[in-house]
This record gives C-alpha cells, structure tokens and sequence, in this order.
C-alpha cells in the first residue's frame, strides 16, 4: 500500500496543500518550523485518526481555524484505489472511505499502516510500559484479524471490573467479571506473543549488521506474577487471592492490560545500559522491523532522520533504505544529494509544499 496523493486544509503552519508521493522514497526539507513535521501529522492522521505529537486535535488545528480536513488516495497492487478523508474538529471526527462514513477507528487504521519515528520514539525503550505493549499490539492489529475484537471485548470488560471493585453495590458482579477477564488473557498473550517472534524474526533476517552489531532480547511479560499461569483457573484463583487488595486499589492491579516487553542488551535492560545513540538506533530498528513485520506494505515516515542517528550511519542507512521496499518518509533541514535513489524531493516553506525535484 502506499499514500499517492494528500490534500491538507488548516493543519498547524500548512493552510492549504496538495502533494502528490512517489510510492519509493519521498525526502521532505526544509527549515524548523516550515512545515516538515506537520506534513506527517497529517499522514498520520490519515492512518490513525489522530496525530501522532499530540492527542489535543485543537494543537493540531490552524490558528482561528474550527477544523482540519486531510483527503488521500491510496493504493495497492491488488486493489483499486482507496479514497479517504478524515475532519476533525475540536468536539467531532467524520471519516470516510469511497464517499461512505465510516464510524470505526479501526476500519479506518487498516487501510494505510504507518509507522512513524520522531525524536521521541527512543522512549519505546526509555519509557513506561504502555509504549511497548502498543508498539506489539500494532503488529498484532495487522498481523492477526481476531486480535482487534479479542483486546477490545478485554478492555470493556476491564473496564466494567474496575467500576464494580469501587462500588459495594456491583460486588456480585464480580465473579462473572473476573471468570470473563481471566478466560480472554491467554489468547490475547499468545498474539502478543506470536507478534514479537516475528519482530526478533524480521530484524534477524532484514536489519543490517552496520546499524546494531548485536541484536536484542525481547521477552513479553503477562503482567501477571511468573508463578501464574495462564489457564483460566489459575488467574481466577489469583484473582479472588487479590480480590480485598484491588477493592481497595478500586482497580485490577494485575493482568495483560500491565503486561510488558523486556529488552535486553548484551543481557543488561537497554533502557539502563544503552547509551542515548545506542537508544535511538535500537528505537530505530525495532520501529522499521514493526512495519516489515505485518507482511504487507506499509509506510515507514522518520521524521528529522539526522536527530535520529549518528553522522557515522546516516549515510549508510540512506544507501539501505530503498532495500526496504516500502513507500518511506524522510524528513529533514537539508536537500540529500547522494545516496538516495528513486526518490522525490520536496521543499517546505512558511507551510507551502513543493516537489523539488525527482531522483
């Protein structure tokens, strides 16, 4: 799949552009605060609905404008084309696909996988829990239909345990809640798991030894203590073990809503042993081999590449990235003359677009 054209009104900096892609390579450059970043913020809204910087839509919208409307057509080699067009305003969201509204977030996310690298996905590494387990939940959404419906039955039923923990009154609610819960973790697990696999998979066979010399250890953890296991009596039986500890939490302390991906470098955590280079290649790698992963062909966007990784690799990751077959997004301050090949290049200005010239 591949993102042909783009039509953005009233996004940040850019009032009004039309851009048409190059299904290889498209390097955009131009000044900070041009309008490269926000160019990508409407991709992704195109892909996920939202942008991927903020999740207040009103820092997205132009000054003392009232919405943002960002049209596309996608295409695949074995479909015709796909007409897409997101409006966002700061109370509503309108979708539409071919002229028909469409009211699923996820109807919309598997028209266009984008995977996005910016200057704060090193925090896949460095952050919280929450980024791994949706860094492997996005390869899963792709990679495996059931998974989508599994996740969110798990989360509304999360959702109705929680409530009745903090309400004395929903207290015999709870043994059927927690039967529900407990049954939907291990399927949801080996998903999870089956996705990892193919991430340490992909980046065996695809990442280049010249940007990490010794590939990581990724692990999934259940969320669950390690003595539990994963059939439904046991999490049912740690469940009600726990049970006076989340009444008083108000909440399911435990599950695979808390589960998390363990990376290892040399054997240590990379989040405590990498250095901050070393943090932004592995980010780097683990993002691209997500995208590889899904067996289809999405779209991998970088955004300011040159923050993103050494002087040293820069060049050598340009050379490899037309092996990746993939429609790429490059975004930075400087025209590249050597290295990319197939590519079109546009130079962004005060918000206004313009194809430079093609390679």
């Amino acid at each position: 799949m591949w993102l042909s054209k783009l039509k953005v009104q009233n996004c940040r900096i850019i009032k009004e552009a039309t851009v048409e892609f190059n299904p290889h390579i498209n390097y955009i450059y131009g000044s900070n605060g041009s309008g490269k970043t926000s160019l990508l913020e409407a991709i992704s809204i195109i892909s996920l609905g939202r942008s991927f910087r903020t999740a207040r839509i009103s820092e997205v919208i132009s000054y003392g404008e009232d919405s943002i409307l960002c049209t596309s057509t996608v295409e695949s080699s074995s479909s015709s084309e796909k007409h897409i067009g997101v409006e966002k305003t700061v109370s509503s969201t309108n979708i539409r696909v071919n002229r028909q509204t469409i009211q699923s977030q996820a109807q919309l996310s598997k028209l266009l996988p984008v995977s996005i690298i910016h200057p704060s996905s090193h925090e896949l590494i460095s952050g919280g829990s929450v980024k791994r387990r949706r860094f492997i939940d996005w390869v899963a959404f792709y990679k495996f239909p059931e998974f989508h419906n599994l996740w969110k039955r798990y989360q509304a039923i999360l959702k109705q345990r929680n409530a009745a923990l903090k309400n004395p009154k929903l207290f015999y609610a709870l043994e059927h809640l927690t039967y529900e819960l407990s049954k939907l973790q291990a399927p949801i697990h080996e998903l999870r798991n089956e996705a990892l696999k193919g991430i340490i998979e992909t980046i065996s066979v695809t990442i280049p030894s010249f940007l990490i010399k010794q590939a990581p250890d990724l692990s999934l953890q259940t969320g669950l203590p390690s003595e539990v296991g994963l059939d439904t009596e046991s999490i049912v039986n740690y469940y009600n073990s726990k049970l006076a500890q989340d009444k008083k939490r108000g909440r399911t302390l435990k599950g695979i809503h808390a589960a998390d991906a363990l990376i290892l470098l040399n054997s240590k955590p990379a989040s405590s042993s990498a250095s901050r280079g070393q943090t932004k290649i592995l980010s780097l790698v683990l993002h691209i081999a997500q995208n590889i992963t899904i067996g289809q062909h999405g779209v991998i966007a970088i955004d300011d590449l040159a923050a993103e990784i050494d002087k040293k690799n820069y060049q050598k990751l340009i050379d490899f990235i037309p092996e990746l077959e993939r429609q790429v997004f490059i975004t930075g301050t400087h025209k590249v003359e050597k290295g990319i090949t197939n590519a079109s290049m546009f130079h962004v200005k005060h918000g206004s677009i313009n194809l430079s010239h093609n390679k």
